[in-house]
């Protein structure tokens, strides 16, 4: 009789491979997770609409998904929400109320200067900074 043997699914390697080529931009805003889209698809090229089924679930509460594909660039842009009234999605990052991720094989400078300069000039936006992947303890949340 063969024995059988199990094959691990390395969650480590994944992550990491995911993470590859994001960059995160942290964003503090008070404001609700649609009117900053609004507000950001209002005054720039990024469009970004709600995918009900990327929303992220984190023990029974759900987080807001906003994406937008830039297929000149070939950048996935999502506007994902870090709190609601009561948790945070990343606890470690309870100062941040919404996450930029952008995703793609190349990220140029010149569209990571476009972002910044737009969230610089957005009247409801108060601080913003990048946020380094590795360093963010629970950052499996935002694989979408």
């Amino acid at each position: 009789m063969a024995k059988s043997k199990k094959l691990i699914l390395d969650n480590q390697l994944l992550e990491n491979e995911f993470f590859e080529d994001v960059h995160l931009i942290g964003i503090v805003c008070p404001e609700a997770p649609h009117y900053l889209a609004w507000q950001i698809g209002d005054s720039s090229p990024y469009p970004f609409i709600r995918q009900m089924e990327s929303d992220i679930f984190v023990d029974d509460i759900f987080y807001p998904v906003y994406f937008f594909l830039d297929q000149k660039q070939m950048l996935e842009h999502y506007l994902i929400a870090n709190r609601t009234s009561t948790h945070f999605m990343l606890p470690e990052l309870k100062n941040i109320d919404f996450i930029w991720m952008s995703k793609g094989v190349q990220f140029p400078d010149i569209e990571k200067q476009g972002i910044l300069y737009l969230l610089r000039h957005l009247p409801t936006v108060t601080a913003f900074f990048e946020l380094p992947n590795h360093q963010i303890k629970q950052r499996q949340h935002l694989i979408i």
